[in-house]
C-alpha cells in the first residue's frame, strides 16, 4: 500500500543502478539530461586508493551541499562519466568504478549519527523519562528522532546500516543497541507524534539493515504493537499511526525467522478482534489501514500454528465480509500467494468456517485461480502441491459443489485435475501426499 504523508520513503541497501535506489534525477539541474553519459565502464582493478578516493569525493559533495547521499553519488558518477568519455585514463576508470564500493570509516554523517544516538540514550536514562513530572521533553525527543530519520533517508545507506548494528554507548557491548533504545521509547511513550516518529525510524532501520528484524522479534515491540491495536481507536488523527503499527507488525511476522513462541500470548482474542475490526473499515480514508490489516491476518495465523489459533477461532464465530473480499483481491493478484494458500486451506479445513467465509462469486474466483495456477506453474513448483491441498480443503469444507449443476460439474473436473496433477508429480510427492 502507498504510505501516507506521515510515513517515510522506502530506504534501501541496494547499490546504484538498481530499481530500489533512492537517487532521483528530478533534483538535478535541468540541463542534466543534455549530458551524454558514456556506456558502462569496464571492470578495472578495484584498488583501495580508488575506493577511498571515490567515496571521499561523494561525501565531500554531500558535506558541501547537504544533498541526499544517493543524489550526490549520481552527480559524481555523471561528472566522472563525462571525464571518462574525454580522458580515458586508468585512474579515472578506477575511481568511477569504485563510487559504489565500501564505505569510508569516518564521515560527518557518522559523527552526527553517533551524537544523536548518545543523546537519545542519555534522555532515556534520565529521571524525566522515568517519572514524566519535571518538564515536557517531547519536542527534544521528536527533533532527535526526525533528524535520525532524515539521516536514514539521505545519508550513505552503508554508513547508517553499519551504525545501526555496531554503535554502542560507553561501557556497553553487543550489537543493535540503538534500535533497542528506540524500541524502549515506543514502550514508554504514549504521545501520538512521538510514537509515529519512533515507528518511522524503526521501519527505516529495517529497510537499511534486514538483520535487525530477528533482534526486534526478541524485544517488547511485538507485545506493544499488539496492545496498540486494542488501545488505538480508528480516527483521522490516529490513522497514520495505525498504518505504521500494522506495517511494523507485518515486517515482524514476515521475517524468515519465526516469531518466538513467548509472544503468542500477546495475541489475545481482543487483539484479534481489533485486527479484524480494522479490516472491516469502509471509510476510504482508512483503505490503506484496512488493506495492511488484511495482509497481517494470514501471517499472524501462520505464526500461531494449527493448535489454539485465535485467528481461525475468531473466523469460526465471526463473519467478516470485507476481510474476505479484500483477501480475494490479493489472492487474485497473486500477492502474498505463498502465505494465503496455507491460510485458505486452514480456513476450509473446518466446514463451520468454510461455508460462511466467501460468497459464491468469490468462491468461484478462488477455485478458478487455483486451477489456473495448477496449469501455469512448473511441475516441480512446491506451490503447485499447496494449490492441490487448498482445492481439496475447499471441496470438503464448503458448499461449492452444491450451488448448482454447472458448479457440480466444475467441482468434478477439479477433482479429476487434482488426480492428474498428483499422478504427474514426483514419486516422493505421490507417496507422501
Amino acid at each position: 500500500p502507498v504510505a501516507p504523508a506521515a510515513t517515510i520513503g522506502t530506504a534501501s541497501l541496494s547499490v546504484p543502478h538498481t530499481s530500489n535506489t533512492r537517487a532521483s534525477t528530478s533534483s538535478l539541474p535541468a540541463d542534466h539530461d543534455s549530458l551524454q553519459v558514456s556506456p558502462a565502464l569496464p571492470s578495472p582493478s578495484r584498488n583501495s586508493d580508488s575506493i577511498a578516493a571515490s567515496r571521499a569525493l561523494v561525501q565531500l559533495v554531500r558535506d558541501a551541499t547537504n544533498v541526499p547521499f544517493d543524489q550526490c553519488r549520481l552527480a559524481v558518477q555523471t561528472v566522472l562519466d563525462f571525464f571518462q568519455a574525454h580522458c580515458s585514463t586508468h585512474t579515472l576508470a578506477d575511481i568511477a568504478h569504485a563510487v559504489s564500493m565500501a564505505t569510508p570509516p569516518a564521515s560527518s554523517d557518522r559523527t552526527r549519527l553517533e551524537a544523536i544516538m548518545q543523546e537519545l540514550t542519555n534522555i532515556k536514562n534520565d529521571a524525566q523519562q522515568r517519572s514524566w513530572s519535571i518538564y515536557d521533553d517531547s519536542d527534544v525527543i521528536e527533533s532527535l528522532l526526525n533528524e535520525l530519520l532524515v539521516l536514514a533517508e539521505q545519508a550513505d545507506p552503508l554508513i547508517v546500516a553499519d551504525a545501526i548494528e555496531t554503535w554502542h554507548s560507553p561501557g556497553q557491548q553487543g550489537a543493535f543497541e540503538l534500535p533497542e533504545t528506540v524500541v524502549l521509547y515506543f514502550q514508554m511513550e504514549s504521545r501520538l507524534r512521538l510514537r509515529i516518529a519512533v515507528l518511522n525510524v524503526l521501519l527505516a532501520f529495517v529497510a537499511l539493515n534486514p538483520r535487525l528484524l530477528p533482534v526486534l522479534q526478541e524485544t517488547v515491540l511485538v507485545a506493544e504493537l499488539a496492545r496498540d491495536l486494542v488501545s488505538t481507536a480508528a480516527a483521522p488523527a490516529t490513522a497514520p499511526k495505525l498504518l505504521l503499527s500494522l506495517r511494523m507488525l507485518h515486517e515482524l511476522l514476515g521475517c524468515a525467522r519465526p516469531l518466538p513462541a513467548f509472544h503468542h500470548s500477546a495475541f489475545t482474542s481482543d487483539v484479534i478482534n481489533a485486527l479484524f475490526n480494522l479490516t472491516e473499515l469502509e471509510d476510504p480514508q482508512y483503505d490503506q489501514v484496512a488493506e495492511m490489516a488484511v495482509r497481517c491476518v494470514p501471517r499472524l495465523s501462520e505464526t500461531l500454528g494449527h493448535s489454539n489459533n485465535a485467528v481461525l477461532d475468531t473466523l469460526t464465530t465471526r463473519h467478516c465480509p470485507n476481510f474476505s473480499a479484500k483477501l480475494m483481491l490479493l489472492f487474485n493478484r497473486l500477492e502474498d500467494f505463498a502465505v494465503l494458500l496455507p491460510f485458505l486451506e486452514a480456513v476450509y479445513r473446518d466446514p463451520a468456517r468454510g461455508e460462511r467465509f466467501l460468497y459464491t462469486t468469490d468462491l468461484r474466483v478462488l477455485v478458478e485461480v487455483l486451477m489456473r495456477e495448477l496449469v501455469d506453474r512448473p511441475t516441480a513448483d512446491p506451490l503447485r502441491l499447496a494449490c492441490l491441498k487448498t482445492i481439496a480443503a475447499v471441496l470438503s469444507g464448503s458448499d461449492y459443489q452444491s450451488t448448482d449443476t454447472a458448479d457440480l460439474l466444475v467441482g468434478r473436473f477439479v477433482v479429476l485435475s487434482c488426480l492428474c496433477v498428483v499422478h504427474s508429480c514426483s514419486h516422493k510427492h505421490t507417496h507422501t501426499h
